[in-house]
């Protein structure tokens, strides 16, 4: 099986959320992909942290963000961006 990586830009993403056309995926689904839609949710949605986990636990219940990404997301949640730390 082939892996392939498709990257998009902001634009395009937003884009195809306002048509409900994207797809986010991690080879489980229950963190990484999780935390990328709850820092969406988060950022664009203005939503608190518990109401991200409870709309994701609804599509897909093992939702689970492993203790990094939970922490990333509560301080996401608390300031509106990421800490100088985490950022590349």
């Amino acid at each position: 099986m082939t892996r392939r990586t498709v990257f998009t830009t902001q634009e395009e993403t937003e884009e195809g959320a306002r048509s409900n056309r994207v797809l986010v995926m991690c080879p489980s689904g229950m963190s990484a992909s999780a935390t990328v839609l709850g820092s969406y949710l988060i950022c664009k949605k203005k939503l608190p942290l518990a109401v991200c986990m409870a709309k994701l636990r609804e599509a897909h219940p093992a939702v689970e963000p492993n203790k990094g990404f939970a922490r990333h997301l509560r301080f996401l949640e608390r300031n509106g961006e990421l800490p100088e730390w985490s950022k590349p």
